[in-house]
């Protein structure tokens, strides 16, 4: 048996489709939830490039390698994106299934 965790996107909330309980839940999808938000990492980069183009003793090439995290942040939220879509449709479908 395998647990589905489905996230509600209109309420923001998950909801669990399982015929197992939480506490068989893999590591990996604890791990996950854990994750912070890519949007909110971008941001956090986001102001800290802005901080540090204000001290003299940083140097372009630090911040440069900020940018590029954030580039590299940036290029995987479409993949994210396409697993929640598949996400969503699965759920969609259990619920279908179950009425």
């Amino acid at each position: 048996m395998s647990v589905h965790r489905c996230r509600n996107m209109q309420y923001g909330v998950d909801e669990l489709h399982t015929s197992v309980s939480d506490s068989e839940e893999s590591e990996e999808e604890r791990q996950a939830e854990d994750k912070m938000p890519i949007d909110s990492l971008v941001e956090v980069l986001n102001t800290a490039i802005k901080g540090l183009e204000q001290r003299d003793f940083i140097s372009e090439s630090d911040i440069l390698a900020i940018h590029k995290i954030k580039e590299k942040l940036l290029n995987q939220k479409p993949k994210l994106m396409k697993q929640l879509n598949l996400n969503e449709m699965f759920c969609k479908n259990v619920k279908i299934i179950k009425k």
